[in-house]
This record gives C-alpha cells, sequence and structure tokens, in this order.
C-alpha cells in the first residue's frame, strides 16, 4: 500500500489536507506552473489545462488546475492573453499595440517552471441529482506576476524553491469500475 516516499510528506501538509478535504481554500497563493495539457470537453470545445502548484504557505504542495479555453468570445481571449502575459508566453509588441510570442515560445508548456500568483475562488454546482457541491477554480483575472503590487502581501517562497511533490494517486483498476 505505501510504496512511494513517505519522507515527501510532513505532518503539517497532511493535516491541510484533512483540514481542506484536499481542496485548495479560497485566498490567492504564490504557485508554480506545473503542468500543461490539452483538454476536451464533452461539448467538444478544447481548451489547455493549467496546473498549477502552491510553492509557499500552509498548503504548499496542493495543485489547482485551471482550463484555459480556445474562446471566440472577447472575454475568453482577454483571458487567455491575461494567462499568456502573466505566464511569459505573450510580450507586448514594439511600440506597445498588441501582443506576439515571446521568443523561444510557442505555447503554455514553455511556461512550465513559471512562477506567479493565484486568485482562488469557491464556486457552487448542482450535481445530476440536483445536490450542491463546491469546487476550487481559479478566479476569471486571477492571476499575477509574483512583483505585482497588487499581491505584495500574498506569502511568497524563498527564490529557488522547488515545488513539493503532489500527494500519490493510486491507478484505478480497470475491474473496480
Amino acid at each position: 500500500m505505501f510504496d512511494f516516499d513517505l519522507d515527501q510528506y510532513d505532518e503539517k501538509s497532511i493535516e491541510t489536507f484533512q483540514k481542506t478535504g484536499g481542496r485548495l481554500p479560497k485566498g490567492r497563493y504564490h504557485v508554480t506552473l506545473y503542468g500543461v495539457k490539452p483538454h476536451t470537453a464533452k461539448s467538444n470545445s478544447t481548451g489547455t489545462e493549467l496546473t498549477f502548484r502552491v510553492i509557499a504557505g500552509p498548503c504548499a504542495g496542493m495543485d489547482i488546475s485551471e482550463i484555459i479555453w480556445d474562446s471566440e468570445t472577447d472575454a475568453g481571449r482577454r483571458r487567455a492573453i491575461l494567462f499568456g502575459s502573466r505566464l511569459g508566453l505573450l510580450v507586448r509588441k514594439q511600440g506597445g499595440s498588441g501582443w506576439a510570442l515571446a521568443p523561444g515560445k510557442h505555447d503554455f508548456g514553455d511556461c512550465i517552471g513559471t512562477d506567479c500568483v493565484i486568485e482562488v475562488q469557491d464556486e457552487t454546482f448542482t450535481r445530476k441529482d440536483n445536490s450542491t457541491g463546491t469546487k476550487s477554480r481559479v478566479s476569471f483575472n486571477g492571476i499575477w506576476p509574483t512583483n505585482d503590487p497588487e499581491v505584495r502581501s500574498v506569502p511568497k517562497a524563498k527564490p529557488g524553491t522547488t515545488p513539493a511533490p503532489a500527494p500519490a494517486r493510486r491507478a484505478v483498476d480497470a475491474a473496480e469500475l
């Protein structure tokens, strides 16, 4: 059962996980972009799933994922530009008119390891049985560079801090389904 490195998990992180139910509480967090993968919804809408790992404070080591949709709406496109610019994928064109890919970058995968601050909010949803639940998500405009005055009070990790490992997840055998 315990076929992973138990030394990766300190008591504080286990207690935080227990108190939060494994869900990142609302607030602002110093994170690093830890994973990127394509995402397709049941409706066939496509986007990019960004996984952020908290690297400072009592929730260090916890992950949250957010999908940046390939959008046809102005708001969706502005959100994609916001996330792209804050993660270093996009830069302002010379003269300040418009955006371009940063030199040497082609997609969000080229930004893995970038630190930033995100704002997490609670979102209530209705299940198929009409009961309600709450999930954590990154707020619509909730991403800043770590040096932004807006997030000055957010606890920051020391430079060079590497993300804590994610809690191990057991693979589910198809026979168990």
